[in-house]
């Protein structure tokens, strides 16, 4: 009940600034108007794009909390499982991402550099800076070369049953066969996906929570990519056979029974019988392993929550359902059966961070009033920006991507009260000269910085 009546008060608060924003113009970060009742202010930190930067050195890691600190971010959240599936802590039971391949150098972290625990500790040094452990949930190896040649320790090696076996278009015919055999080296898609309706995938998954949340203070834990690939996955045995237990009928003729290929297009299908219970069977999956997550995550008294794309009307691609149960989703989505809304996870979630990713404001703006309409208060939501929209934007015309995420991060503060910003790479981008690196950390400043 407290949550709620924080979550209305907030509401109000917004709109009146939205008024006041409509009135004098709107988009300076330093109009008065501008409310300040944002609770987070998150900067994500993605694994393998700042591996060169932050893996090996503490000096380094120091600089950009501190950064971050000045420019107003409350919480880092920082990704110690990329899609390899290896971890970057000093783990006693995984594999431990050591090195990096990145514009013609490899990077290497000293065995003995405990890349969370220095976050951890230099956070509490800086003060003011929570982190936040995320890792890539579902995922176990990285498709594109070379890092899919590497003699890496991963799952999609280690564990060929649990990758995610695809529903393909090959030429001229559909097929099944597994994510990593079918898409490695083609540089299509960088992540293996793991099958979520494996138990010991989830069980090996909650067992990396355990160890983060028992080992080091961290705020809480993030999932990203904690889906199914997209509509292709999962079509194992495995989950055919979960699948018919779910519904308590046999499949007769699968996969043609859920949908059908018809070219290489993902949307080039045909419904069958059972597509609409399929998309509702696999949001259960989802759902079962958030609610687990959470439990796990509790009870070692830490934070749970999640990244999702502000997509909803086509995220059932992925198998999830990241609204709030009240949101009744069949009553919108022709796809959705009505007990689909059964398996919506946001009230599992300390907060939500919904992808608002656009350059364009209408565009932004839409997204945070979808996201607000279907979480429906069940949690706090941080409308969240990738920062690499805008700096592309900047390279075919010099300027206007920086003033379009000045105007995109004032209307995210503003329409949650709270912001995830992707990533600290993007402000760092390589491409930049220091100065108009320098323009973007200045222009997150001006608008969050209290």
């Amino acid at each position: 009940m407290f949550k709620k009546v924080i979550l209305i008060a907030t509401s109000i608060v917004l709109i009146m600034g939205m008024m006041s924003c409509s009135k004098n113009g709107g988009d300076d970060p330093k109009d008065p108007d501008v409310p300040k009742v944002t609770k987070k202010y998150l900067l994500w930190v993605d694994a393998t794009s700042n591996f060169p930067r932050l893996s090996n050195s503490e000096d380094s890691i120091r600089k950009y909390v501190t950064k971050a600190k000045e420019c107003g971010i409350t919480d880092l959240v920082v990704d110690v499982r990329p899609i390899t599936g290896e971890v970057l802590y000093n783990s006693s039971k995984f594999p431990i991402f050591r090195s990096w391949y990145k514009n013609g150098s490899t990077f290497t972290r000293t065995a003995t550099f405990d890349y969370l625990k220095a976050f951890v500790d230099i956070a509490a040094q800086v003060g003011g800076v929570n982190i936040y452990a995320g890792m890539n949930t579902f995922v176990g190896g990285h498709l594109y070369t070379p890092y899919c040649n590497e003699n890496r320790d991963i799952l999609a090696k280690s564990h060929p049953e649990w990758i995610s076996q695809s529903y393909v278009w090959n030429v001229s015919s559909a097929q099944i066969t597994s994510a990593w055999d079918f898409y490695k080296g083609k540089n299509i898609k960088p992540a293996a996906f793991l099958n979520p309706g494996n138990i010991d995938v989830q069980n090996y998954l909650l067992s990396i929570i355990d160890e983060i949340t028992s080992a080091y203070a961290v705020k809480g834990v993030v999932l990203d990519r904690g889906r199914h690939d997209n509509l292709e996955s999962d079509f194992s045995d495995l989950t055919r056979a979960a699948f018919e237990a779910y519904i308590g009928e046999k499949v007769v003729n699968f996969p043609e029974d859920i949908y059908k290929r018809t070219g290489s297009a993902t949307t080039a299908i045909t419904q069958g019988k059972w597509y609409k219970k399929w998309l509702e069977y696999r949001a259960s999956v989802i759902y079962g392993f958030f609610a687990k997550a959470q439990s796990h995550a509790k009870a070692n008294g830490k934070e749970f929550a999640a990244y999702v794309g502000a997509w909803y009307g086509s995220y059932y691609n992925e198998g999830v359902n990241w609204a709030s149960k009240t949101y009744d989703t069949s009553k919108t989505y022709s796809w959705a059966t009505p007990e689909y809304k059964n398996y919506g996870y946001a009230e599992l979630l300390d907060f939500i961070m919904t992808g608002c990713y656009s350059s364009n404001i209408s565009t932004v703006q839409g997204y945070i009033t979808t996201s607000k309409t279907v979480i429906n208060g069940a949690t706090p939501i941080a409308a969240s920006l990738n920062v690499e929209d805008f700096t592309t934007l900047d390279k075919a015309s010099a300027g206007a991507g920086l003033t379009a995420f000045q105007n995109c991060l004032v209307t995210a503060a503003r329409g949650t009260g709270n912001v995830m910003i992707f990533d600290m790479v993007h402000l760092n981008n390589d491409l930049f000269n220091a100065s108009t690196s320098k323009k973007y950390w200045d222009t997150v400043k001006s608008v969050l910085a209290k």
